[in-house]
């Protein structure tokens, strides 16, 4: 399910559509769609940091979704630079609706230096970002 069809967007602060996908802004929660068959490399990642400072504060814990509604690749090392740029990531959400989004988890999740969790539905993944920031 995207964000678009999904009871969040009531509660949705912003998006902003990029060439290789959209990133949603909630309060405390970014979730990302990226592109069917897109490469998503370090720069693409800057790109997103860039907005995320409009929407949070240097010092505010916030998670990421990852809503893995297409197929596309990520070098695992440039997720790990994109996290290291932005500390405040506390927790990493992925929602897997396929097997290879399910490999791919388990790769990027040996590079990530926090929580991962996956997760079968956007609104499973949003609730548990809340009761994890709730307990930070």
């Amino acid at each position: 399910m995207r964000v678009e069809t999904s009871g969040l967007i009531a509660n949705l602060l912003d998006y902003h559509i990029f060439d290789f996908g959209y990133v949603y802004f909630f309060e405390n929660v970014m979730v990302s769609e990226f592109n069917e068959g897109a490469v998503i490399e370090y720069h693409h990642l800057e790109e997103v940091l860039s907005f995320i400072f409009q929407y949070y504060k240097k010092n505010q814990n916030i998670v990421y979704i990852s809503n893995r509604v297409n197929s596309y690749s990520i070098n695992p090392t440039d997720l790990l630079r994109f996290t290291d740029k932005f500390p405040n990531v506390k927790a990493v959400a992925v929602i897997i609706y396929n097997d290879t989004a399910k490999k791919m988890f388990r790769i990027e999740k040996m590079f990530l230096k926090r929580v991962v969790k996956n997760f079968s539905s956007l609104q499973e993944a949003y609730q548990w970002s809340l009761n994890f920031l709730n307990t930070q």
